[in-house]
């Protein structure tokens, strides 16, 4: 393998195109005529002539059909995965059989379905290009880049096992149980925003997904695409962030909700809670001694710990998470929730900023439900909600944690 220097933000970007008939390779090239300004792209009939071009050209993006001879498009981006990190990965599918689909397209980074149109296959590109602002670090985004799934507690595998056994069990109990888990909670998403599915809408919570593909499908997941956590100790962590994000999760929304947000802005309060510490997870798993050390070091200091995550590791929990669902193709509002949930003022690219806010006041609220390091670079920004005219609904934002707390 050649060592190749990483492309720069700046630079165009090379783009590898795969596919065993020569007629689609052709349409493709028509596609990418346009972007010629952007791109660089090559083009190979077979997975063995990609990989020697990958071995002689930096690739920044590699997008190859399912179905080929000899290797196919998900043991060739397999191989890709741990030969070449940094490329990110968009596996093209025609099949009809979904099942076999999601269990060999673990490796992707995206799924489409085949044919797909020039429009979306542009768009999907130039968003995963795009990311590559949100993390500069290499090293950590070649970590996030291997990653196919999060791992989960084994007792939400059981509890969703017990809740299929029983006779009236519904999708809804679910999802809702699939929703106690980040790491389930994410991968069920990618899955089922996915271009292949053809969703005319973004859908956004466990148990929305969930009734659209099934009982067989859920089971399917979770046999053969989710992980599930052995170790006591990464377990126990595992579970605390996911308690923490769902606490955040249900309080966002109340919030929202209390500020007037329609169901859809409620909504989007809840999933970016949900989602809003993805980044700490994969931290604990990845770095588990890096990850402990910040946590004590950010309790003898009145640095927060998303800072001195950028200082030692090169990025913070936030930017790691918004990483990780930018490049699985989770809808942007819930990344720019998770990006700037700690510091909401830094973002300009929402439409509409409460569903952010709720997110950011939920999260300093369920961890200093007095405000106690009032005015800590760890707490509300003041400044930001003085802005919104917000300041003085403090107290209301307290009572909804207190009576949250009170019903669990």
């Amino acid at each position: 393998m050649n060592e190749h220097t990483h492309s720069s933000i700046a630079e165009k970007k090379h783009i590898l195109f795969v596919d065993d008939e020569e007629n689609v390779l052709t349409g493709l090239k028509r596609i990418v005529r346009s972007m010629r300004d952007e791109w660089d792209a090559s083009f190979a009939s077979s997975a063995q002539q990609a990989l020697q071009i990958m071995d002689e050209q930096e690739i920044d993006v590699l997008v190859s059909d399912m179905r080929m001879p000899m290797m196919d498009g998900a043991q060739l981006l397999s191989e890709v995965s741990g030969e070449y990190p940094h490329v990110i990965r968009i596996l093209l599918s025609g099949q009809c059989d979904l099942e076999s689909f999601i269990g060999t397209a673990c490796p992707a980074h995206q799924l489409l379905s085949k044919p797909c149109d020039a429009v979306t296959l542009k768009k999907t590109i130039e968003r995963v290009i795009a990311l590559r602002y949100l993390l500069e670090n290499e090293t950590l985004r070649d970590i996030i880049m291997q990653m196919n799934t999060l791992p989960s507690p084994p007792t939400i595998y059981l509890q969703i096992e017990k809740e299929l056994e029983r006779p009236d069990s519904s999708m809804q109990r679910v999802g809702d149980i699939i929703g106690q888990d980040i790491g389930m909670t994410a991968k069920l998403l990618q899955l089922v925003n996915s271009p292949f599915f053809g969703f005319n809408r973004n859908i956004d919570t466990p148990a929305q997904a969930a009734a659209l593909l099934g009982v067989n499908m859920v089971q399917f997941i979770m046999l053969h695409v989710q992980t599930f956590v052995s170790h006591p100790a990464i377990e126990r962590v595992v579970g605390e962030i996911s308690e923490h994000c769902m606490l955040v999760a249900t309080l966002a929304r109340a919030i929202a909700k209390k500020e007037g947000g329609n169901p859809s802005c409620c909504l989007d309060a809840y999933i970016g809670g949900m989602m809003h510490d993805l980044g700490r997870l994969i931290l604990a798993v990845n770095m588990p001694k890096k990850y402990t050390a910040i946590i004590e070091q950010a309790k003898l200091s009145s640095e927060p710990t998303w800072s001195i995550e950028q200082r030692e590791i090169g990025a913070s929990h936030a930017e790691i998470g918004a990483y990780l669902l930018g490049l699985w193709g989770l809808p942007e509002h819930v990344v720019e929730i998770v990006h700037y949930h700690h510091t909401p003022a830094e973002c300009t690219l929402l439409d509409d900023h409460l569903p952010l806010t709720a997110v950011h006041i939920a999260n300093v609220l369920t961890a200093d439900p007095d405000l106690e390091r009032r005015g800590h670079p760890d707490s509300l920004d003041e400044a930001y909600l003085n802005h919104h005219a917000l300041i003085d609904h403090i107290p209301d934002w307290q009572t909804c944690l207190k009576e949250l707390m009170e019903k669990s």
